[in-house]
């Protein structure tokens, strides 16, 4: 896996929270802009994807502290809010290396996401084969 030009913190992050390239550019736009909220229109148009695809993006960030939803003048607002300051510090890392390493960040998802794929095959292969011998009838 090629995770080693980043730090064990950033790598630990993005493995734990299975961030995706389009939950880290929402993420990141949120960290960048961290003194406003912002409406799921506007991140969609700012980012140029649907709002459809964005708002399971923004509930997944949510569901692992990153960031918190709130209701503003009967909009629903998105604000950048991690949960403590270790996470706080880790997105802090891995915007500074976006800046100067995005190639790195890139290549680092596609490992990850490439090894959630192998090990979902290889638990459905196994779990496959293992009902098999479980089976009396055979």
């Amino acid at each position: 896996m090629t995770t080693d030009a980043l730090p064990d913190e950033v790598v630990a992050l993005l493995r734990e929270q299975r961030v995706t390239l389009e939950s880290l550019d929402v993420l990141l736009l949120l960290f960048r802009a961290c003194e406003c909220g912002w409406r799921v229109p506007e991140l969609a148009s700012k980012l140029a994807v649907s709002e459809a695809s964005l708002l399971p993006l923004l509930e997944d960030l949510a569901g692992h502290g990153l960031v918190r939803v709130m209701l503003v003048a009967r909009d629903t607002v998105w604000f950048y809010a991690p949960r403590d300051a270790s996470l706080a510090g880790a997105v802090a890392r891995i915007a500074a290396i976006d800046e100067v390493q995005r190639l790195e960040l890139m290549r680092c998802l596609g490992a990850l996401a490439l090894d959630r794929v192998r090990r979902s095959a290889a638990r459905a292969f196994s779990d496959a084969f293992g009902e098999r011998r479980k089976r009396p009838d055979r």
